[in-house]
């Protein structure tokens, strides 16, 4: 099996600019040069001048002691998306140090780089897969459990570099993403969170909280969980104009971005999250019972659809009814 032999100069670049130290295989390559082309140039020169042009930029201390320091030495990087930011950062860290640092990316992209990654790295529990040919990689968390145990520890790295690098300033979930049996395999480099933002305008409008106890006998109060704010969202719906162009306003507003919407729309709609048992004589449901292990769209046991429900027709005529053609194209592909 193989595991990547990160040297310093590998876990810098890994440090400064990749989401992971984890691995693939699928070779093909659209370089952000060309694969075959050095992007570093030759000739670096540990001249205290020459130093302080290309290891001192930005006001940064890192690459101060490390001018020149690992001339000729080559790091094969692959990445499955491309970025121009890539280019200029690679060729400064290349002037600096004199390393030969190459990026290739994965021509099918995100939808090939699981495999990739598994074709370079090796599967856990078979010492037969695996090429070697990468030595760092820039690739999504859900990539690595199948190949952890063929990548480097940079628990080590980290304790040594911990003036630069703060582990634990990193948030839970991503340090949890990246660390197996005891030991960190990966950097995060980027992570997608979604909160809740409210306006203090609308709470604090005195005319709207009195409106709103007058038709709902409450205090009007910012949600603390996804159901207070699905009910708070409803109840402010088109009763107030709160920017004044002569419409009524929407109760809660999210981006048109699928993935955001999903992230709201699975534990506010979703089916079966839990059991559910009949309240005797009430003719309703708790459904506070045990996590039934459910996914989204379909019924674990029996791959019955789980999304003809009465949530999402809710969804589909409120689309409907606003004419929103991005809603309407979410409901369509995931009602197929």
């Amino acid at each position: 099996m193989h595991t990547s032999t990160l040297s310093t100069i590998l876990f810098v670049v890994t440090a400064l600019i990749t989401s992971s130290s984890v691995t693939t295989g699928q070779e093909t390559t659209s370089t952000a040069q060309c694969a075959d082309e050095k992007i570093v140039v030759d000739g670096c020169n540990p001249t205290p001048e020459y130093c302080a042009q290309h290891c001192e930029l930005f006001g940064t201390t890192y690459l101060k002691d490390k001018c020149c320091k690992h001339k000729g030495v080559n790091a094969n990087l692959l990445a499955f998306e491309e970025s121009d930011a890539w280019v200029p950062r690679i060729d400064e860290f290349g002037k600096c140090t004199g390393a030969n640092v190459r990026l290739q990316y994965l021509a099918e992209g995100e939808d090939g780089m699981g495999d990739a990654l598994i074709e370079d790295v090796g599967k856990n529990e078979d010492d037969t897969t695996g090429q070697g040919i990468y030595d760092a990689y820039i690739v999504q968390a859900p990539w690595l459990p199948a190949v952890f145990k063929g990548l480097k520890s940079l628990s080590d790295y980290i304790k040594l570099n911990d003036d630069v690098i703060d582990f634990m300033d990193i948030n839970p979930a991503s340090r949890s993403a990246v660390s197996f049996e005891g030991q960190v395999r990966a950097l995060p480099l980027d992570a997608d969170y979604i909160a809740f933002g409210w306006r203090q305008d609308v709470f604090d409008n005195p005319d709207i909280k009195n409106a709103y106890y007058a038709t709902w006998g409450e205090t009007l109060k910012v949600p603390d969980t996804i159901e207070e704010m699905v009910i708070v969202g409803e109840r402010l719906n088109g009763r107030h104009d709160y920017n004044n162009d002569g419409e009524m306003d929407w109760g809660f507003c999210l981006t048109p971005q699928t993935n955001y919407f999903q992230a709201f729309l699975a534990p506010v709609m979703q089916a079966y999250l839990n059991e559910c048992e009949e309240v005797s004589g009430t003719g309703s449901f708790d459904c506070k019972g045990a996590d039934t292990g459910q996914n989204m769209f379909f019924d674990v046991n029996n791959m019955e659809p789980l999304i003809f429900n009465v949530s999402y027709c809710i969804c589909f005529l409120s689309c409907l009814e606003r004419n929103d053609i991005n809603c309407l194209l979410f409901d369509i592909v995931y009602n197929l």
